[in-house]
């Protein structure tokens, strides 16, 4: 075989390689303990578009990564049958994989927010 065509197969195989987790912004995990269904959940924020996450089941989590543009905050709004529910502005963060940002939905509705910088 050709040393350049070697040469290539070893580049690609290494590009392919690098992990995609370098890229990876904050982690926002979003867990519902509000005892219903929840839906239209949205996660959206002044710095960084929209991130539609759907529906959550009562005990249902799910983890979205959003990738601010600067400093930003976020909130979270869902719908419970035709009531639309808003958290408002919550947590500060910005475009790093170090942001863990937590958010549940209790049984009254209401969105209880906390935050961690984790360290590689």
């Amino acid at each position: 075989m050709n040393v350049g065509i070697c040469n290539f197969w070893v580049i690609l195989a290494l590009i392919a390689a690098v992990p995609v987790g370098c890229s990876r912004g904050p982690v926002i995990s979003i867990t519902n303990r509000s005892g219903v269904r929840i839906s239209d959940v949205v996660v959206s924020g002044p710095k960084f578009s929209q991130f539609v996450v759907g529906t959550l089941a009562s005990g249902e989590e799910r983890r979205v990564v959003v990738h601010p543009h600067g400093e930003s905050s976020l909130r979270l709004t869902f719908k419970v049958g035709e009531q639309q529910i808003d958290s408002g502005s919550m947590e500060y963060f910005e475009d790093s994989s170090m942001y863990r940002i937590f958010l549940t939905v209790g049984a009254n509705l209401k969105v209880v927010s906390s935050s961690s910088i984790t360290n590689y």
